[in-house]
Protein backbone atom coordinates (compact mmCIF):
# COMPACT_ATOMS: atom_id res chain seq x y z
CA UNK A 1 0.00 0.00 0.00
CA UNK A 2 1.05 3.61 -0.30
CA UNK A 3 2.65 5.02 2.82
CA UNK A 4 5.56 6.83 4.37
CA UNK A 5 7.42 3.62 5.12
CA UNK A 6 7.51 4.49 8.82
CA UNK A 7 5.43 2.86 11.57
CA UNK A 8 2.35 4.66 12.85
CA UNK A 9 3.06 6.83 15.89
CA UNK A 10 0.05 5.34 17.68
CA UNK A 11 1.45 1.81 17.33
CA UNK A 12 4.91 2.83 18.54
CA UNK A 13 3.68 4.75 21.59
CA UNK A 14 1.18 2.05 22.63
CA UNK A 15 3.84 -0.67 22.49
CA UNK A 16 5.26 -2.29 25.60
CA UNK A 17 7.88 -3.96 23.37
CA UNK A 18 9.28 -2.28 20.27
CA UNK A 19 12.05 -3.10 17.79
CA UNK A 20 13.15 -1.37 14.62
CA UNK A 21 15.72 -2.27 11.97
CA UNK A 22 16.78 -0.19 8.98
CA UNK A 23 18.17 -1.64 5.76
CA UNK A 24 19.98 0.23 3.00
CA UNK A 25 19.45 -1.60 -0.28
CA UNK A 26 21.27 0.18 -3.11
CA UNK A 27 20.61 3.57 -1.52
CA UNK A 28 16.96 2.91 -0.64
CA UNK A 29 16.19 2.84 3.10
CA UNK A 30 13.72 0.22 4.34
CA UNK A 31 12.32 0.25 7.88
CA UNK A 32 11.15 -2.95 9.56
CA UNK A 33 9.41 -2.07 12.83
CA UNK A 34 7.33 -4.28 15.09
CA UNK A 35 5.91 -4.25 18.55
CA UNK A 36 3.65 -5.77 21.13
CA UNK A 37 0.82 -3.91 22.85
CA UNK A 38 -0.20 -4.20 26.51
CA UNK A 39 -3.04 -6.57 25.57
CA UNK A 40 -0.48 -9.00 24.07
CA UNK A 41 -1.40 -8.32 20.45
CA UNK A 42 1.22 -7.51 17.84
CA UNK A 43 1.77 -5.12 14.95
CA UNK A 44 4.41 -4.74 12.22
CA UNK A 45 5.27 -2.19 9.57
CA UNK A 46 7.77 -2.87 6.79
CA UNK A 47 8.49 -0.54 3.92
CA UNK A 48 10.10 2.39 2.23
CA UNK A 49 8.71 5.73 1.14
CA UNK A 50 5.55 5.20 -0.97
CA UNK A 51 5.54 1.41 -0.47
CA UNK A 52 4.74 -0.43 2.72
CA UNK A 53 3.05 -3.49 4.16
CA UNK A 54 1.72 -3.80 7.68
CA UNK A 55 -0.60 -5.50 10.10
CA UNK A 56 -2.06 -4.21 13.35
CA UNK A 57 -3.57 -5.53 16.57
CA UNK A 58 -3.35 -9.28 15.86
CA UNK A 59 -2.75 -12.18 18.23
CA UNK A 60 0.68 -13.84 18.42
CA UNK A 61 -0.26 -16.86 16.29
CA UNK A 62 -1.60 -14.66 13.49
CA UNK A 63 1.46 -12.38 13.72
CA UNK A 64 3.77 -15.36 13.17
CA UNK A 65 1.90 -16.30 9.99
CA UNK A 66 1.89 -12.72 8.69
CA UNK A 67 5.60 -12.36 9.50
CA UNK A 68 6.34 -15.35 7.27
CA UNK A 69 4.42 -13.67 4.44
CA UNK A 70 6.21 -10.33 4.87
CA UNK A 71 9.62 -11.95 5.27
CA UNK A 72 9.10 -14.10 2.19
CA UNK A 73 7.69 -11.37 -0.02
CA UNK A 74 9.71 -8.38 1.16
CA UNK A 75 13.07 -9.57 2.44
CA UNK A 76 14.43 -11.36 -0.61
CA UNK A 77 18.15 -11.22 -1.21
CA UNK A 78 19.38 -8.13 -3.03
CA UNK A 79 22.05 -10.22 -4.73
CA UNK A 80 21.31 -10.79 -8.45
CA UNK A 81 20.90 -14.42 -9.46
Amino acid sequence: MWGSGTPLDDDVWRSVKYEEDMFDVKGVIFIDAHGQMANGNHWRSFGKVFESASYRDVDEETAKILDKVLDGACLKSATPK
